[in-house]
């Protein structure tokens, strides 16, 4: 009884003097975020930002423009952990012709980038940042880094809202192998059918982040139609005349993923 009864006021003591000796800031931080600034608290401190950007109720309001270019923020963090997840919350208000969201992370040895989300509704963005840099480069590993620079914005005449832009450490420093995603299946054509307003509608599965190419050719090997699918919205129409025609994919330049003829009387 007298070892428990000497022991319980030991650890209490000890837990009141850590609390007390940590500076406040230390105690509500959170260690797992790299990121400084990724509320807007503090307007756009701690972020770089190219003309059209604004904070609006302590969210960044990227404007785009129909000329395009690319508009939004970035910030460089020194880190060399390649356990990192990217994720933030937005809100698109505008799509113009041809304009999207796109965010994506710099690294010495390139750009991996992710983009086409057109969905007017508050949503959030949460990937790995292996799981992005593979898909971009064929289920390459990482490479070795010791800065990473992060960046949300919109392409062309396209406005949207960002907030709580963080770069997440899991921690242990090395990226574990089985959380690396290797694709194994090309993008491909699952379906396509004549609809109901006598249109070619097609449907692809295994979709990559970026340049999801579908070109149309007529019997004479004209390009009658063209289409860069985003991720998530493969899925499209074709209103061509009736005839014969061939459908080639590609994501590689001069790389063709798939060739197939379809038609309509």
């Amino acid at each position: 009884m007298k070892r428990r009864f000497l022991i319980i006021p030991f650890l209490t003591l000890a837990f009141v003097l850590v609390f007390t000796l940590l500076p406040v800031s230390f105690i509500s931080a959170n260690p797992g975020n790299l990121a400084k600034n990724s509320s807007f608290s503090d307007g756009l401190g701690h972020w770089g930002s190219t003309s059209g950007v604004s904070i609006d109720n302590e969210a960044a309001f990227i404007d785009g423009d129909d000329d395009g270019n690319w508009y939004g923020i970035w910030q460089d963090i020194d880190t060399s952990d390649k356990n990192l997840t990217f994720s933030f919350d937005y809100k698109p208000e505008h799509f113009g012709g041809g304009s999207q969201i796109r965010i994506g992370f710099t690294l010495p040895e390139g750009t991996a980038e992710y983009y086409g989300i057109d969905t007017l509704e508050w949503h959030h963005f949460s990937e790995k940042i292996s799981t992005i840099w593979a898909d971009n480069y064929g289920g390459a590993k990482l490479p070795e880094f010791v800065k990473i620079q992060i960046w949300v914005g919109v392409d062309g005449d396209a406005e949207a809202y960002f907030d709580n832009v963080r770069l997440e450490s899991s921690g242990g420093g090395e990226a574990e192998e089985e959380e690396v995603w290797v694709r194994d299946h090309e993008m491909q054509c699952w379906q396509v059918w004549i609809n109901e307003d006598n249109a070619f509608e097609f449907v692809f599965v295994w979709e990559y982040y970026n340049n999801n190419w579908v070109k149309i050719y007529d019997m004479a090997g004209n390009e009658v139609f063209s289409i860069d699918m985003p991720k998530g919205g493969a899925h499209f129409t074709a209103d061509l005349p009736d005839g014969m025609y061939t459908v080639k994919t590609f994501h590689e330049a001069g790389h063709i993923l798939q060739e197939f003829v379809i038609g309509k009387p």
